[in-house]
């Protein structure tokens, strides 16, 4: 395994140009199959990017490219459990760049005051269930609107 520490920072509205790029290329990866938070058009990437609430936006950056997307979102809904989610450019993946990710989003979870994370994965997508295991999440055996939920303490 790869591993990376390439520089992940909390989104601002200079990021929109980055963050819309790298949203293009997960459409045409057909990312939106098993990755559904939002649209992923340029609207959307302005609206995370000028976003100043309690929820947490950020990617990983290579340079002046975004090349991994990560989330924690619910602490602007007043949900004490936040819901993560992560996405690596389709160019970058099994690069560690998730894994990365992970461990950055963990960590600002427990800054924001989370002792816990949940994330839905759809039960074909063995690559992500391997890795959210790795990192200490486990399943429950229920399915959820076709996805299973796993929990992490943080």
């Amino acid at each position: 395994m790869n591993q990376v520490s390439l520089p992940i920072r909390r989104l601002a509205p200079r990021d929109v140009d980055g963050l819309s790029s790298l949203f293009t290329a997960f459409e045409r990866a057909g990312y939106q199959k098993n990755f559904h938070p939002h649209l992923f058009d340029r609207a959307t990437a302005s609206e995370i990017c000028a976003s100043s609430g309690r929820d947490y936006y950020c990617c990983g950056w290579d340079g002046p490219v975004a090349v991994s997307y990560g989330m924690l979102r619910g602490f602007d809904g007043g949900y004490a459990v936040p819901s993560l989610g992560i996405a690596t450019h389709p160019n970058r993946c099994r690069a560690g760049l998730a894994r990365n990710m992970m461990h950055h989003l963990h960590s600002m979870a427990r800054m924001l005051g989370a002792t816990k994370i949940m994330l839905k994965v759809y039960p074909e997508n063995h690559a992500a269930i391997d890795l959210y295991a790795s990192v200490g999440y486990v399943f429950e055996q229920a399915i959820a609107a076709g996805q299973r939920i796993g929990y992490c303490t943080v």
